[in-house]
């Protein structure tokens, strides 16, 4: 019984008769003393449950087999040799038991409190993601009715220019046909002095300019 007790003890709750509940056992080592056996038990206090850790400290006891009152299941009575009544006893075992119970539940709360920190985390991160990329698209979305007002002013400036191109190519044509004009009338000109020098010639009438 005293070789097999060390694993029994390990990783149940030490609670002494007088209902004080010490903690989580982690180690037991077991040791000679004044010839008889003893036990060092290091016990874990439990501490915040929604702090980072939810242990803040550790205690060291050393009790012989007749201090441990009984091992059960969740937890461990130690009475350091005082046997209390057994009602006593069965109320303090339901009580470690609730405690232990109440520990548990402590603990899926907590791990649930860090899901939900993580996950939020996780939103906030997400929401960013979303906010810059409704920005940028933001952005975007001026850049384009900024080119767009680019495009519409220089495809109007272009019209301008076409408009402006053909007015002088009609401008051109019409110099050309007055040119030609001018031209005809000019071979006209020298077509009708030549007639007129012939008649003047024809009767002794023409000057020498």
């Amino acid at each position: 019984m005293t070789d097999e007790l060390p694993s029994k003890l390990e990783g149940k709750t030490a609670v002494e008769v007088s209902g004080n509940l010490l903690g989580e056992i982690s180690e037991v080592e077991p040791q000679i003393k004044g010839g008889q056996i003893i036990f060092k038990v290091t016990i874990v206090q439990q501490g915040e449950y929604f702090s980072r850790s939810s242990y803040v400290g550790r205690k060291v006891k050393y009790l012989s087999p007749k201090d441990i009152l009984s091992v059960g299941k969740d937890c461990v009575i130690i009475s350091y040799g005082e046997i209390p009544p057994l009602n006593e006893i069965t109320e303090l075992v339901e009580r470690a038991g609730k405690q232990q119970q109440l520990q548990e539940e402590m603990e899926s709360l907590r791990k649930e409190y860090y899901e939900s920190v993580e996950n939020a985390k996780k939103l906030s991160q997400d929401l960013e993601l979303a906010t810059e990329k409704v920005k940028r698209s933001s952005r975007m979305e001026e850049e384009y009715q900024t080119l767009k007002e680019t495009v519409i002013e220089q495809e109007g400036k272009l019209k301008i220019a076409r408009d402006y191109v053909g007015v002088m190519e009609e401008l051109e044509n019409m110099i050309r046909a007055l040119r030609d004009d001018i031209r005809g009338m000019e071979d006209m000109e020298k077509i009708m002095r030549a007639i007129v020098n012939e008649e003047l010639d024809a009767r002794g009438l023409r000057k020498s300019y």
